[in-house]
């Protein structure tokens, strides 16, 4: 009787890999989502900018829309992160709802939020729970 070892180890590591970045890859595509919806419009430059970043990687931009290079965020997710937001210069008022001087900002489409990043996520975190308990069991389909 003769008994074979095989070493498994490395393609439970791969997957494992990898259904952690179908995790994060699908946060990052829920709240980023949600928050463009969320966010201010006026000549859509915001909420073309709001991107996310994931697991070490560059950010991921929607293809769908024209997007000018001077707005496209440069930050990398750390390792097992998602980053999710934007780099034009005024996002921080719009999203806080306050102008530069500090008054309040009036938004004229009625689906704009102050905090449209925080919403974003808090709003979907049954989904995003659901998302990525689905992703770590691999049944998570690619988007």
């Amino acid at each position: 009787m003769s008994i074979r070892v095989e070493n498994h180890v490395p393609e439970v590591k791969n997957a494992l890999q990898e259904r952690k970045r179908d995790a994060l890859n699908t946060v990052g595509l829920t709240v980023s989502g949600a928050a463009k919806e969320l966010s201010p419009v006026q000549f859509g430059v915001l909420r073309a900018s709001i991107t996310y970043a994931f697991d070490g990687q560059p950010p991921v931009f929607d293809n769908t829309k024209e997007v000018s290079p001077d707005v496209m965020p440069s930050a990398r997710a750390p390792k097992d992160t998602v980053l999710i937001g934007t780099n034009v210069v005024y996002a921080r008022y719009q999203h806080e709802g306050i102008s530069p001087s500090g008054a309040p900002l009036n938004y004229q489409m009625p689906t704009a939020e102050s905090k449209f990043l925080e919403k974003a996520a808090r709003r979907n975190i049954n989904k995003i729970k659901r998302d990525v308990e689905r992703a770590l069991e691999g049944k998570l389909e690619k988007q």
